[in-house]
């Protein structure tokens, strides 16, 4: 209290003011991993706004994930564990390539006009609140089959153990059965060169596993595809997946995200709108790609009656970690 200028000050804690003994001593509370700004009650009557508070520097410091701010209760993120920090001799370093196919040349496909606006809204939200540097991050806009593999290809034999790859494909996609009788699937992306009908103008998944099996050294790809696109790619989820983020990061991964498998994807995509509020709403300074997918999952399967799956790619060096997102 300033009696000498006729002002009294407050301290907020998570929205919480913060009570005082009568002798001037504080009473302690618990932080969470926000920390407030002072304020002056004659300047404000209401709470700080959440939006403005500062993350704790020190993340090692914190005991508990930070509250959760959901909209329309359609994603939960973080986690309830104490965050190890990866002990890493270098920063990592993250890249990205944002695909969005919506003008096809083949008129039997329709046009998804939302899937430019959608990779417009990831790439601003990778490059201000995560740690993807514009120059490391492409976007793809109507790609043809040719430069979408030359690219994935170039990028994944470029990268060292220190870097880790998201790619993220908005467009079409299909699934079909193996002719075989073993009730396997082959999925396909259809790039903006695709005729109908003809799946030598596909992408395949075999073309995905082969780039990934020439020796990318990179420590996590994730490949997120908002399109009808599984198939054979997925293997047997491992039981004894790794507990904290400083495990998940330390093995490699190869991960597939996929929206929907035999539905048909609509325009107007659910899948983008919860995987983006889950990043945007994540207050957490480390979330792994499996944290952020169980925040969303339920909600968007039950809105959508989508099959989100999220598994390890089979074949091609799946350690059993996990893509590990990190804010600025």
């Amino acid at each position: 209290e300033d009696t000498a200028r006729n002002k009294r000050y407050y301290i907020d804690l998570n929205k919480r003011e913060v009570s005082r003994s009568k002798i001037g001593k504080f009473v302690s509370l618990s932080l969470d991993y926000y920390i407030s700004k002072i304020h002056k009650s004659s300047d404000q009557a209401n709470p700080v706004n959440p939006d403005t508070r500062n993350l704790a520097q020190d993340p090692k410091q914190a005991t508990q994930t930070a509250p959760v701010t959901s909209k329309q209760d359609m994603i939960k993120t973080g986690s309830n564990e104490t965050f190890d920090i990866p002990e890493l001799n270098k920063a990592p370093v993250y890249h990205a390539i944002l695909i969005a196919e919506n003008k096809y040349s083949d008129k039997a496909f329709n046009s998804l006009p939302g899937t430019l606006r959608d990779v417009r809204k990831l790439y601003s939200l990778l490059t201000t609140r995560y740690t993807f540097e514009p120059n490391n991050t492409d976007t793809l806009v109507n790609a043809s089959r040719e430069t979408i593999l030359s690219i994935l290809n170039a990028k994944a034999k470029s990268m060292t153990e220190n870097d880790n790859l998201f790619i993220f494909y908005a467009g079409h996609g299909w699934v079909k059965p193996y002719n075989d009788g073993s009730g396997k699937e082959e999925g396909f992306l259809i790039p903006c060169d695709a005729v109908k009908d003809d799946e030598v103008t596909f992408i395949n998944s075999d073309d995905i596993t082969r780039i990934f099996n020439r020796g990318s050294k990179a420590r996590h790809i994730l490949f997120t595809a908002d399109a009808c696109f599984a198939g054979s790619l997925f293997r047997d989820i491992a039981a004894d997946a790794p507990l904290t983020v400083k495990d998940a990061y330390k093995e490699k991964s190869r991960k597939l995200l996929s929206s929907g498998n035999r539905q048909a994807v609509s325009d107007e995509s659910d899948f983008v709108e919860y995987f983006r509020l889950a990043l945007q709403e994540n207050r957490s300074k480390y979330i792994t790609a499996e944290q952020l997918v169980d925040g969303f999952k339920k909600g968007y399967m039950e809105k959508s009656n989508m099959s989100l799956q999220y598994y390890p790619i089979q074949g091609v060096g799946d350690m059993g970690g996990q893509f590990v997102f990190t804010r600025r």
